[in-house]
């Protein structure tokens, strides 16, 4: 097949990059990624496809499509089934991106750097993308450039693609290259003298290639009033069978097979030289698709609707059944398309068990939503047990990915069904199941009436799984009460009866529950359990026990102030989540890390850890408490504003899940902000209920934490002789030295500072110093003025050492605002996230760019990337 290339117009510097950096990964045997952006019809394919064909190296390349839910690793199958070998039984096998990622290396050639090429990764899967993580912090290993492209114009700040460059934003081999639009005399150029006035077609274009090119390829005299005009013109023009063969590839979004096209098109296919003559489709491997993904959309949203639904039902006839098996997402898009309400209702859970197979929880869930529309618009299509099913499939995979409000809706659902046919059994489940979305709401009432409903209804039926599971969710109902006696006591019954049903599973959630209701009061005897629990999930692929345990473990160890074990268990148990898809405990446990990173004194971290999970519009409402927390503090202790909003929004969190462990870190943080503000009035009122609970719950941490900040605001409590963690203890009965010394050796600054503040004057200077180098300027001035009240003098002035001691001179809120700039957001996206109005971002990015020397954000970024490498 031959079909008629385009021409690349103000384009060189971008092929000289690339063409850097395919010599570079040449030169050092290790790989570079580079993640192409630009808006749609930019001209990213072409510029890869030249370059490819220039460099001569190996190439392999794959695709993501709009599919209504993507391909389940559909570009990774695609490069899997040029390269073969083990690479490719590994992605059929289901292997993790790290076995798959091993594979590839094994499959490249040694004799030279290969080129993988990624395309319209804004459309692709989340495995997809769990992969190119992953590829992106191994590429030492791997001797290859791996480009990447995709729509920087429809990539927001919630979008995966966003989380992904953000991810990867310190990796040094991972870099950025932007697609421009094209200037007037590009515009001039590409048009080579085909229209009068070269300006109007620019202000019209706005520069964009693809829109140029069918202007002129319309062969219009005048400029059409739209792209799409120009489009439809260009496709008016090819008649008869020509126009016929085009209509039909326009129904199957990114390549189409021959033999498929050949089967939907009819006699029509013969004209497949004269569609590729024309530009309008182009070559594929072994097949062909439009140019570009504009034009498709344009001409299959011009067809008749009874037209498009013909051509889908064609194309659903010829793959069903056809050697080798179609992916179901693909059958399940042409059901859609052909509105037949039984295929997809065949197709669609098809497609989502192959996705969940697959760790694609995101796609899984949005293809149980297709097949629940199904049937929701067509009752009399579906049996009971069929809308049963899929209402649990598409709560589960929801629940999976955070998607907590529609996961607790189908649940909902589901209980009507149970209510309607008198299932006892499933009603009691379901109420279960509600509890734990209703806890994940930060609604407790709600949890605690369908957790209570749940044992009531399971526990006048036979003994079985379900009843255990209720137990077991009891018992974690207890633990987040901070309830250790009745958390162990309900683990114990799930934990019996579960081995005498011989369930793994429940037991592994018993356990779980137990060891960290042991670690809650302080016994270490419960990581063990823990760890046990963990091991099990992770031998049994239990990816949302294993997610549990490693979020209990990671959030125990933090509140007993174990920070290097913390840190160990939380960044395992993130990089787990994400390469499994299991956004709901990755957002969490990012929050518990935030907490970790507070404690270390690493601000910039717990700001960006703050930042990932507030700015997700998923994350659910217990997800938000700890880092709304944690960034209020962090801006208070910098003397920085916007403090409050975030407080008051974790209070309120906080109160509607009304647990201990949320609300008395949240009173001992606004108790703080209140000191630093020099409203110690306020403290007293706002910690004492909290401080009996956590003396009277034996939580050693908090009570300590909360005596001291009252100490602190010249509240006199009763000291314990028991029951206050040792540090704070040491404080409390004026041992401050020894205090200091103790929080030296758990690693947390902040916290040994404000010790040595209190002890003799000498040390008080070092205290104050040391508050300053971490950053907490608010802290250090309260500090510097009891101090001079009390009569010390020589205390640390002049520029502070925050500012100094950054490679570039850069605040901590300016270091904050470059690491976001690495992550390629604007400064529109930065202030969302960083809480700031946009002028004052704006202002932050040119201070940024002034102390760095460098004059645009893609030198910034690659200055952050080296900053943070250090």
């Amino acid at each position: 097949m031959t079909a008629v290339g385009p021409r690349l117009v103000e384009r060189s510097a971008q092929l000289a990059e690339l063409a850097d950096h395919l010599a570079a990964v040449r030169r050092d045997g290790a790989g570079r990624m580079v993640f192409v952006g630009g808006e749609a019809g930019a001209g990213k394919t072409a510029l890869l496809d030249h370059f490819v064909t220039a460099s001569r190296a190996p190439a392999t390349s794959g695709r993501a499509e709009p599919f209504h839910a993507p391909r389940a690793l559909g570009a990774v199958l695609d490069i899997a089934a040029q390269l073969g070998g083990r690479f490719e039984e590994q992605v059929a096998a289901g292997g993790s991106s790290v076995d798959l990622v091993a594979a590839l290396t094994t499959q490249l050639p040694t004799d030279g750097p290969a080129v993988l090429v990624f395309e319209d990764v804004h459309w692709a899967d989340e495995a997809t993308l769990d992969f190119l993580r992953v590829v992106g912090r191994r590429l030492h290993r791997l001797p290859a450039l791996v480009l990447a492209s995709y729509r920087d114009d429809e990539v927001g700040r919630a979008h995966p693609v966003r989380t992904l460059l953000g991810e990867l934003a310190t990796e040094r081999a991972v870099l950025r290259l932007t697609v421009p639009a094209l200037s007037l005399a590009g515009v001039g150029e590409l048009a080579g003298g085909a229209v009068t006035d070269a300006s109007a077609l620019h202000e019209l274009t706005a520069g964009n290639p693809f829109f140029v090119s069918e202007v002129l390829a319309a062969g219009e005299q005048t400029v059409p009033d739209t792209v799409r005009d120009a489009v439809l013109a260009r496709r008016a023009r090819m008649s008869g069978p020509a126009g016929e063969l085009l209509d039909a590839t326009a129904v199957f979004p990114g390549r189409v097979e021959p033999w498929l096209l050949e089967r939907v098109a009819g006699p029509a296919y013969a004209e497949m030289e004269a569609c590729l003559a024309s530009g309008m489709l182009v070559p594929d491997g072994e097949g062909v698709r439009f140019r570009h993904e504009i034009a498709r959309v344009s001409v299959e949203e011009s067809l008749p609707p009874a037209t498009r639904a013909r051509l889908h039902a064609a194309a659903l006839a010829a793959m069903v059944g056809h050697a080798p098996a179609v992916d179901p997402a693909r059958l399940a898009h042409h059901a859609d398309g052909a509105g037949d309400t039984a295929a997809v209702l065949t197709y669609a859970p098809m497609a989502g068990e192959r996705a969940a197979e697959l760790r694609a929880h995101r796609e899984a869930a949005d293809q149980f939503a297709l097949a629940l529309d199904r049937a929701t618009a067509a009752p009399e299509a579906v049996s009971g047990d069929l809308m049963a099913r899929l209402l649990e499939r598409h709560a589960y995979e929801c629940y999976l990915t955070d998607r907590i409000d529609e996961a607790f809706a189908s649940r909902q659902r589901l209980l009507g069904l149970h209510l309607q046919t008198g299932d006892r059994l499933g009603e009691g489940d379901t109420r279960r199941w509600l509890s734990r979305l209703a806890w994940f709401r930060a609604d407790r009432e709600t949890a605690e009436r369908e957790a209570e409903a749940a044992v009531r209804i399971l526990g006048g039926l036979a003994p079985g799984r379900e009843l255990a599971m209720a137990y077991s969710n009891m018992a974690q109902l207890r633990m987040l009460a901070h309830d250790a006696p009745g958390a162990l006591s309900w683990s114990d019954r799930a934990r019996c009866l579960a081995e005498d049903l011989g369930e793994t599973e429940i037991v592994v959630h018993a356990q779980n529950n137990a060891g960290t209701a042991e670690l809650l009061v302080g016994r270490l005897d419960g990581a063990e359990l823990l760890e046990r629990s963990l091991a099990a999930a992770l031998e049994g692929g239990l990816e949302e026990h294993a997610a549990r345990a490693f979020t209990n473990l990671g959030a125990s160890f933090t509140e007993l102030h174990l920070l290097d074990r913390a840190a160990e268990v939380l960044d395992r148990g993130i990089d787990y989540c994400r390469d499994h898809d299991l956004d709901s405990w990755r957002l969490y446990m990012t929050g518990w890390r935030s907490r970790m990173h507070l404690d270390r004194g690493d601000y910039q971290r717990a700001a960006a850890d703050c930042a990932t999970v507030l700015t997700n519009p998923r994350a659910a409402l217990p997800s938000r408490i700890q880092p709304a927390t944690v960034l209020g503090l962090v801006h208070a202790r910098r003397g920085e504003p916007g403090a409050w909003p975030l407080l008051d929004s974790a209070r309120a969190h906080a109160r509607r899940a009304d647990e201990l462990q949320r609300l008395a870190p949240v009173a001992a943080a606004r108790a703080e902000v209140f000191l630093l503000e020099g409203r110690s009035d306020e403290v007293a009122a706002e910690t004492g209920d909290l401080l009996a609970a956590c003396l009277e719950l034996g939580d050693s941490w908090l009570a300590g934490a909360l005596l001291v900040v009252r100490r602190r605001a010249g509240v006199e409590d009763d000291v314990p002789e028991t029951g206050v963690a040792a540090p704070y203890l040491l404080e409390l009965t004026g041992r401050f030295e020894d205090a200091a010394a103790a929080w030296e050796e758990l690693g947390q600054p902040y916290e040994r500072a404000w010790a040595l503040i209190d002890a003799r004057p000498d040390l008080a200077r070092g205290g104050v110093a040391l508050l300053r180098e971490l950053g907490a300027g608010a802290a250090a001035d309260l500090a510097s003025r009891e101090l001079r009240d009390r009569g010390v003098r020589g205390l640390p002035r002049g520029p502070r050492p925050r500012t100094v001691d950054h490679p570039y001179g850069l605040t901590p809120r300016e270091a904050e605002i470059l690491a976001l700039l690495a992550e390629g957001l604007s400064n529109a996206e930065i202030a969302a996230r960083a809480f700031l109005s946009q002028r004052t971002v704006d202002h932050h990015v040119s201070a940024v760019l002034r102390k760095l020397g460098v004059d645009n954000r893609r030198d910034a970024a690659a200055r952050a990337a080296d900053t943070l490498g250090r």
